[in-house]
């Protein structure tokens, strides 16, 4: 496995953005965002658990109708993980999908996992789609590669839809793709559904909104309703080093954000255009977070990317798994 840093991951990054980043060049801060940091120990909520034995882990699929998850890493590795319970997790089986980075994970309408990850140079050479079995013993590439991909998610109907850009922090240009499935059930090329973006990053459709939210890395989270390609803005960043990674949603509509650059999970609450930043003393980076039902609970599962939360712009992608607790402990605490 490979030590690698931030700066390998984002090699557009350069000393004179560090110096604008940590300094409060602010272009682009929501002024109208009501924020609040709500600070906790892990050791203090009840029901947490971790599965180990995986490194720098980047993104997360649940199954729905078991305890079965999968986890891809910045290794190139994909993981299964089960148990009878979810304090009986363990990692079951491990999977090499490329040889450098594997980043966004979702389960097709055939029941297939479907990863993007890159075999190597992943900004410039890029990387492709591929189709892995739920046993983790078949792996077919499907497309060529897309500079830079990473976050993918599949709508309603079964179209899948996948993250690229350039990672230039200095002239940053991404897209969306779309791969419509055919009567067939085969998928189309990558085309791309909407251009003119940033870095995109984290992917995930909402069901209940029938709509695609997305991130970008230094500006905030958007929407798109499907047939269409119109962009709107979610919400923004509120304070320079705000970043955005992977996201999703909870019963009551709120979105989850996780924030690699504060070492926090961000809730924003539509109805009230509040956001909850919450900085848990005992997981590092967070990179992404998935939430299911779990015996009649809301249950929260967050991928911890780097153990030390204060280094995102150096050191190794040491995070060492997946985290799961109640949704209702963190909520416990914004009150």
């Amino acid at each position: 496995m490979k030590n690698r840093s931030f700066i390998s991951k984002y090699p557009g990054i350069t000393g004179a953005l560090l110096i604008f980043l940590f300094s409060g060049g602010c272009a682009g801060l929501s002024s109208q965002l009501k924020v609040k940091t709500v600070e906790s120990d892990l050791g203090n909520h009840r029901g947490v658990a971790l599965v180990s034995g995986m490194k720098g882990c980047e993104n997360l699929y649940l199954d729905q109708n078991s305890l079965r998850l999968y986890v891809t890493d910045l290794h190139g590795y994909i993981h299964l993980i089960n148990g009878p319970s979810r304090s009986d997790l363990k990692l079951v089986k491990s999977k090499m999908v490329a040889g450098e980075f594997a980043l966004g994970v979702g389960a097709g309408p055939d029941g297939y996992l479907y990863v993007a990850a890159s075999e190597r140079d992943w900004m410039k050479q890029g990387g492709s789609v591929y189709r892995v079995d739920r046993d983790l013993e078949k792996t077919e590439k499907l497309t060529g590669n897309l500079p830079g991909i990473n976050g993918l998610a599949f709508d309603q109907s079964g179209n899948l839809y996948v993250a690229a850009s350039n990672m230039s922090f200095w002239r940053p240009r991404g897209a969306i793709y779309l791969m419509k499935i055919g009567p067939d059930g085969k998928f189309t090329p990558p085309e791309v559904w909407t251009g003119g973006r940033k870095i995109v990053n984290g992917m995930y459709f909402s069901g209940k909104d029938n709509r695609l939210y997305f991130s970008e890395t230094l500006s905030g989270v958007y929407q798109l309703l499907p047939g269409r390609g119109q962009v709107e803005k979610v919400f923004a960043k509120a304070k320079t080093m705000d970043f955005f990674d992977d996201l999703c949603q909870d019963q009551a509509g709120n979105l989850w954000v996780a924030d690699p650059g504060s070492g926090s999970l961000k809730e924003y609450i539509p109805g009230s255009g509040e956001v909850i930043r919450f900085k848990i003393r005992g997981i590092g980076q967070v990179s992404s977070c998935r939430i299911r039902i779990e015996n009649g609970e809301e249950i929260i599962y967050l991928t911890e990317l780097k153990q030390n939360p204060n280094k995102m712009l150096s050191g190794p992608f040491d995070g060492r798994g997946v985290f799961s607790m109640p949704l209702a402990e963190l909520e416990k605490n914004n009150k």
